[in-house]
């Protein structure tokens, strides 16, 4: 089982100039519960050094700072920089647009240097319907790539806003229908550079939840379509709501088997502790259905 990191790589910022973009992050401190990290570049080199992380699979556009990526993780392994590559890669960057041939680039030296477990891919910008089907397509063979029980780390700070959302959705799709893998979606992580003028450091935010809130819609849904309470009932185990969880599981095994006089049972049984005090989760929203 390896631990891998997915995170989006965009063009950088606009801080040393407005007109251009810098083909850098702009340095940060960036801080994990209690643990800081200063003078940091790389949201990713971050959470690689802070979950000791096995893998990193960068995604991103042709125009993306691949040579910055080549270049920062030469210096941090510790490994001798191919200045030919660098400016060739560099070069061509320049040069592509957004409509640019995805094989445009060669990013394989860019994967040697990253290590096992490492890999980097080309998308489209996602401007349009097609595109964002095809950056599916692409993305999605990640699963291919990973192994049974493999757990995935998702970074969203950087990139296009849309590719961060695209790429939650789709790992989400991926957990669920490779069920075979057994993938543990084990953290979604956010750099928020918003509040680092304010903080001074920047905070890295646990998104997690709203994985969590995804299968509590499939849960409302199979609950409110077909009256089939067990998948919420896992979620409520999961949250140590045993009792509660325990009796929709049996309400709903009644209704399966259509047996009337447990239904009415259960169900009185249910209601009663429905009456009582709610964990506070996405589950009180779906008290009024029960």
């Amino acid at each position: 089982m390896a631990k891998i990191l997915i995170s989006p790589i965009g063009v950088g910022g606009r801080f040393k100039s407005q007109d251009n973009y810098d083909r850098e992050y702009q340095e940060a401190c960036y801080k994990i519960g209690d643990i800081s990290y200063p003078q940091s570049r790389f949201m990713a080199a971050v959470l690689y050094e802070h979950f000791k992380l096995d893998g990193i699979v960068f995604i991103g556009t042709v125009k993306s700072m691949w040579e910055e990526v080549y270049r920062f993780f030469c210096e941090k392994n510790g490994v001798q920089k191919n200045d030919d590559y660098w400016l060739d890669l560099a070069c061509k960057i320049d040069d592509l647009k957004y409509d640019s041939p995805l094989n445009s680039l060669d990013l394989s030296p860019i994967e040697e240097i990253l290590g096992k477990h490492s890999k980097c891919i080309l998308i489209k910008y996602g401007i349009d319907q097609d595109e964002l089907w095809e950056n599916f397509d692409r993305i999605f063979q990640i699963v291919d790539w990973l192994n049974v029980g493999d757990e995935i780390y998702i970074d969203i700070t950087h990139s296009f806003r849309s590719l961060s959302l695209f790429l939650f959705l789709t790992v989400t799709f991926i957990k669920d229908l490779a069920s075979e893998k057994q993938i543990k979606i084990s953290g979604v992580y956010y750099g928020m550079l918003d509040v680092t003028r304010e903080l001074k450091y920047t905070p890295v935010v646990d998104l997690n939840p709203l994985f969590e809130m995804t299968s509590w819609i499939k849960g409302a849904y199979s609950l409110q379509s077909y009256g089939n309470g067990n998948f919420i009932a896992e979620l409520l185990k999961a949250q140590n709501e045993n009792q509660l969880a325990n009796q929709i599981e049996e309400l709903s095994q009644s209704l399966n088997i259509n047996n009337v006089n447990a239904i009415k049972q259960k169900s009185s049984i249910l209601k009663t502790s429905l009456q009582q005090s709610i964990p506070k989760t996405p589950f009180q929203y779906l008290r009024k259905t029960l």
